[in-house]
């Protein structure tokens, strides 16, 4: 709010501008997503195996992107990640 006074710029402009954006785009998600599986693989194994452990992947994907990940999206992605690695891709 300070910086639409002093600035006179949009609310849009300015969260573009510091980066603030949500990141939704799938194509931009995914490959830090396979980054984060490939090193928290012990994290991958136990999210096979319980549900709840996706939570954690979540976790450091946010870490990564600086809190700008969109958790749904990044969820449904993980979650269709591991159903390709419990088919036996291997995509790590």
């Amino acid at each position: 709010m300070p910086e639409m006074i002093v600035t006179g710029k949009k609310p849009k402009e300015i969260v573009r501008e510091k980066g603030l954006l949500r990141i939704s785009d799938e194509q931009v998600l995914k490959p830090i997503i396979l980054k984060v599986f490939s090193e928290h693989k012990r994290a991958v194994h136990d999210a096979l195996k319980d549900e709840k452990a996706i939570n954690y992947l979540i976790g450091q994907v946010m870490k990564r992107t600086r809190g700008r990940a969109d958790p749904v999206v990044t969820k449904n992605i993980i979650v269709q990640l591991l159903e390709r690695i419990r088919k036996g891709e291997n995509i790590i």
